[in-house]
């Protein structure tokens, strides 16, 4: 069910998780990977998008550009300020936040599965 984007305390939160992995099937995002790390041992799978920082810059510039035009919807108004936001999150997502996932995932390396290109993750879904 989708409750739409609600900022929770953190004791709601964890609540939360814990009642969406005591539930039989699941998927969890983990951009927020310090809150999700509890769900990596209860994980039959993890996927680490590990695309090249090039190619996600491509992507944030070309949805700023597609939104500015219209042609893609966005939950916010898009402006240069955000653009600025989402470039540096992925100059430190790279740099900082990967390095970090990566070593979160070590123990767990025999349930993950780096995909690096779009090539990788349709071949893994055939």
């Amino acid at each position: 069910m989708d409750t739409g984007d609600i900022k929770r305390t953190e004791q709601e939160r964890d609540a939360y998780l814990s009642s969406v992995l005591a539930s039989n099937n699941w998927i969890i995002e983990g951009v927020h990977h310090k809150w999700v790390s509890p769900c990596f041992q209860q994980a039959e799978v993890i996927l680490f998008l590990d695309t090249d920082i090039t190619k996600r810059r491509f992507r944030i510039i070309k949805r700023f550009i597609m939104q500015k035009l219209g042609v893609e919807k966005a939950n916010y108004q898009p402006t240069l300020k955000i653009l600025k936001d989402l470039y540096n999150y992925n100059t430190v997502f790279e740099h900082k936040s990967k390095p970090e996932i990566v070593e979160m995932l070590g123990p767990y390396h025999d349930k993950v599965i780096v995909i690096k290109s779009q090539d990788e993750l349709t071949s893994l879904f055939k």
